[in-house]
């Protein structure tokens, strides 16, 4: 019953990309809606972190370097919007929302959050390397669905200039999501070594 069940969690954790892709496909619709630069931005966060679970699950490879690719990933997508974020300080960018879609963007951020968080720390004990992947993508995506909901609630909330508040906490999660991407790297490079040196003495 056991394997059982770990065979059907692992055929649906090769399908949960398709949950962020069709995050990243909202958005861009709420975009264009909205006329929103920084939900545009945050699709294509979300398009990548699709492509990052798709690897994850991806089968004959070494998982110690999809470990790393995944880090690299990441680290570069938050890096892209930490570019953006500071882009919004310099030219006092003014971000607005309406009610329901701050509220839409906050739900979404706040259940990765939970779900990413619980999902970790389980991976951690079962030493479940691919979950504990895709589980590291869902947390990078909540950290800047955060850094998003406030900016959202933050523009039908205040009529005062908040353009460096918005930027300052985009630069705050984006640097906390790149913490993530480096943190995989050094220890998809640590197993690597570990993996290799066992085999060596074998």
């Amino acid at each position: 019953m056991k394997k059982k069940h770990i065979n059907i969690l692992n055929e649906i954790r090769k399908y949960t990309f398709i949950i962020s892709l069709t995050t990243g496909l909202i958005k861009v619709f709420l975009a264009v809606i909205s006329k929103s630069i920084i939900l545009l931005i945050s699709s294509f966060y979300n398009f990548s972190i699709s492509a990052t679970k798709h690897r994850a699950v991806s089968e004959h490879d070494n998982p110690y370097k999809k470990y790393m690719e995944i880090g690299v990933l990441i680290m570069t997508s938050s890096f892209a919007y930490t570019l953006y974020s500071i882009y919004v300080i310099i030219t006092k960018r003014q971000l607005q929302f309406n009610m329901y879609l701050a509220i839409l963007i906050a739900a979404i951020a706040f259940t990765d959050l939970i779900v990413s968080s619980i999902g970790l720390i389980q991976a951690k004990k079962n030493d479940d390397i691919e979950t504990e992947m895709i589980k590291f993508a869902n947390l990078s995506s909540a950290f800047i669905g955060i850094a998003l909901t406030q900016t959202a609630i933050l523009s039908f909330t205040l009529n005062i200039d908040v353009s460096a508040y918005n930027g300052i906490v985009g630069i705050l999660f984006g640097g906390l999501t790149s913490v993530i991407g480096i943190y995989m790297i050094i220890r998809g490079l640590k197993m690597d070594k570990k993996e290799e040196k066992k085999n060596v003495n074998l």
